[in-house]
Parts: structure tokens; sequence; C-alpha cells
């Protein structure tokens, strides 16, 4: 028996639409797009992800916490889409946003930042200004120490 108004079967199609359509009318907001929403980033771990302004994901942040003194080397590798150049930026904060360094691809496929660093978090940033490329990227940080400072030989007595 059916209801009047109804047709057999619709309620489902009539849900999967109420769905698209919301999916539609509201994007997702990228949770990694500002500095409070960074995921971590461990040193010395390649980590691969991707940037997609067709998506709403045109920018990546990271935090990474440096725990001795040394150069912190921020490395981004990127590959283009056919045909397309790497048109990509990558910044390198304090935790309190002042920029430490920062490049640009320009149509290279890696580059990379450093700093001299302290034991503290610093912030990175991928962002991308190409409106409908999606660029695929591995990005790794790295502290190199210094060495230790030799042992200075006592001045020959005269």
């Amino acid at each position: 028996m059916t209801r009047p108004g109804l047709f057999p079967g619709s309620l489902p199609l009539l849900l999967a639409g109420l769905v698209a359509l919301g999916a539609c009318a509201k994007r997702v907001p990228d949770a990694d797009a500002t500095p409070p929403g960074a995921n971590p980033l461990a040193l010395d771990a390649q980590l691969r992800d991707v940037l997609d302004c067709r998506s709403n994901d045109c920018t990546d942040w990271y935090r990474v916490e440096v725990t001795s003194k040394g150069r912190l080397v921020i490395d981004l590798s990127a590959e283009p889409p056919e045909g397309e150049d790497v048109r990509l930026s990558l910044s390198l904060t304090d935790a309190q946003g002042a920029t430490l360094a920062g490049d640009q691809t320009a149509g290279r496929t890696a580059i990379a930042v450093a700093t001299e660093a302290v034991p503290a978090s610093y912030l990175i940033a991928i962002a991308s200004n190409h409106p409908t490329a999606r660029f695929d990227y591995a990005l790794t940080a790295r502290l190199v120490r210094s060495p230790p400072p030799r042992a200075v030989a006592p001045a020959p007595k005269r």
C-alpha cells in the first residue's frame, strides 16, 4: 500500500538527493589551512601530501618540534601535472608567525629553506597559487647539528 503523493522507493532517492545537495552547498573547511590546524611533522621523516585548490585545499601547515640547536632544513619536492609548471611556495616561521625563510618553486620541482634553530616549535606552510592544478608533494624537515667543538691544543711553551 502506498501513501498518496509518494512513489514506491522514492524515499531513498529523496534522502540521497538531500545529502548531495548539502555536500554541494557547504564546503568542508580545510583543517590544516591555518597555523592552529598545523599537522605534526617529525624530523627526518618524509611526508607526502597533496594541494588541490579545486577541492578547497590551497595551503597546508605543519609544525615541527626542535629539541636541540642546529640548522633546521626544510626540503620540498613536487610533482606537477602533465604540462604544468610547479607553482608552490614554502615558508618557515617561528611559533609567533615571524617569517624565518621562504622560497617559491618558480618552475623548479625541488626547493629548500633553512634557519639556525634553537629548541622550539617551528611552522611550515606549503601553498599553491594555481587555481586548477593538483600538486603532489613530499616534505622533509631535518636538523643538522653543529659538530662538537674541537679541543684546542695548548700553545707550545717557549
